[in-house]
């Protein structure tokens, strides 16, 4: 189905632009300022999805043409998700989505709903090139909204 979808235009195609991490070996509590921490110097727009969730799908390729405009420009798109989202469907699913990307346990996953009052997916954040998260969103915002939060980040 996503070749399909690929095909017809409705998801990325460029399985090079997508980068599997392994989350690293850090304490629950540290997880994602060690994620965070290895993108030090860029602007990185988190997205907190899962495989299940038509909305963040959706957002996914809202956002295409802003990540295609954003290349070359010191932004990461990084895309977090847990076991709720089934691993074949992750594994089908992640190379068509260009940015960085991590599945994480569920018990990291819930520690992190939990630890950022996050009610809803998808989830977005923007943090500046020194790591400070400068805006979230529950929601897909729209892309203005989200450029504008890059940009601001860029300054």
């Amino acid at each position: 189905m996503l070749l399909a979808l690929c095909i017809m235009g409705l998801v990325s195609c460029n399985r090079k632009e997508s980068v599997l991490n392994e989350p690293p070996q850090a304490s629950q509590e540290k997880m994602f300022e060690a994620i965070i921490a290895k993108y030090k110097g860029k602007v990185v727009l988190v997205d907190f999805w899962a495989t299940w969730c038509q909305p963040c799908m959706v957002a996914m390729q809202s956002i295409l043409p802003m990540k295609e405009e954003m290349k070359g420009k010191n932004v990461v798109f990084l895309y977090l998700t847990g076991e709720t989202s089934p691993l074949a469907d992750f594994t089908e699913t992640y190379p068509t989505i260009s940015g960085e990307h991590y599945r994480v346990s569920e018990e990291q996953w819930r520690y992190w709903i939990n630890t950022f009052n996050i009610s809803g997916i998808p989830t977005y954040m923007v943090y500046d090139r020194q790591g400070k998260q400068i805006s979230g969103h529950l929601g897909f915002p729209g892309v203005e909204t989200l450029q504008m939060d890059i940009e601001k980040a860029l300054l």
